[in-house]
């Protein structure tokens, strides 16, 4: 079961326009940390981000976000209207086990009546995948065999189960298996 992971990071998008009608710093972005940031980080651990959307300005304003990447699971307020000083919550949740080995980013736009901005969202998946060695088969007899395999790195997250998996199929997995032989893990890490 996946956690959730919600950071106490908060940003505040700050939306609105000016007395004269120039939108062009209608929509401003604030962060806790730093006046002007337009990025989430979500680093390497974080499932989900909580930040707000703030109408500045003295009229209503309507707003939609956009996403861009498969990798951002949900967005939990899509589009709204806003009035005069009047906040909205929102919650980025992000898959992932959609991410690419290293860092990732994309754009999320907000697109507003009084103008608009692009989020810079990040994550960083620093999956390693198990590598492992399969050693040929000794003790063959009619009552049985050693299976022998070789565990080269452990990966990360490290593995919860190991052993063995065999199919009537080249390059068995644990869907198309026959039988699934496991191995208690030990501390010896290097071989099953």
């Amino acid at each position: 079961m996946k956690e959730l992971l919600i950071s106490t990071m908060l940003l505040s998008f700050l939306l609105g326009c000016s007395s004269n009608n120039d939108f062009s710093d209608a929509l401003r972005i604030v962060s806790a940390t730093n006046e002007g940031t337009a990025v989430i980080n979500f680093g390497e651990d974080e499932n989900a981000i909580l930040f707000e959307i703030f109408n500045n300005g003295a009229d209503v304003l309507k707003w939609e976000i956009i996403k861009t990447a498969d990798w951002i699971q949900s967005i939990s307020v899509m589009s709204g209207t806003l009035k005069d000083g009047q906040k909205q919550a929102i919650l980025i949740t992000i898959d992932r086990s959609l991410l690419q080995t290293g860092k990732n980013s994309t754009i999320v736009y907000i697109i507003s009546d009084r103008g608009s901005k692009e989020l810079t969202v990040m994550a960083t998946n620093t999956t390693q995948y198990t590598k492992l060695n399969t050693l040929p088969v000794s003790n063959l007899n009619t009552s049985g065999a050693t299976l022998n395999g070789e565990i080269i790195t452990e990966g990360k997250p490290i593995y919860i189960e190991r052993g063995f998996v065999y199919s009537e199929q080249g390059m068995p997995t644990i869907e198309n298996t026959i039988r699934k032989i496991t191995v208690p893990i030990t501390d010896e890490k290097n071989s099953l």
